[in-house]
């Protein structure tokens, strides 16, 4: 599991409207706001509820935010396994032109690694992130 500094966690069952309608509700479309999600549909849907969000897949939004080679393990921590990336460089992050909000939408389907490298950069950058994802 890995450690999500500046995020809110919503869950819910398959099809019970955490995009449709959670997310509607938590994107200020005043606020500069990123929304992403792991394939073009994800991002399509999020597009129609956040028309003036910049959008990425999440391998998109990793090579905006982080410039590095990401290698990895895992370990027991009091947390219970966290991925450590191994060569996590402060100077790999992309830090310019941060959003105040960032929406990751299905992020069941989104390897733990990759979410933290999400949760370092928005800690670095005082990007404050919500992810959605199914409880199963």
């Amino acid at each position: 599991m890995p450690i999500m500094w500046n995020t809110e966690v919503i869950t819910g069952l398959g099809g019970g409207g955490k995009t449709s309608v959670e997310a509607k509700y938590l994107i200020n479309e005043d606020e500069d706001t990123w929304v992403a999600g792991p394939t073009e549909n994800q991002l399509k849907a999020l597009g129609e509820i956040a028309p003036k969000a910049k959008g990425f897949t999440v391998e998109n939004l990793l090579k905006a935010i982080y410039t590095g080679e990401v290698k990895t393990t895992t370990g027991k921590g009091l947390d219970g396994w966290t991925p450590k990336i191994l060569n996590d460089d402060e100077s790999k992050y992309i830090l310019k032109d941060a959003p105040k909000h960032l929406v990751i939408d299905e992020t069941t389907h989104i390897d733990t690694t990759k979410l933290q490298i999400i949760a370092n950069w928005a800690k670095k950058a005082g990007v404050r992130v919500t992810v959605l994802g199914d409880e199963n």
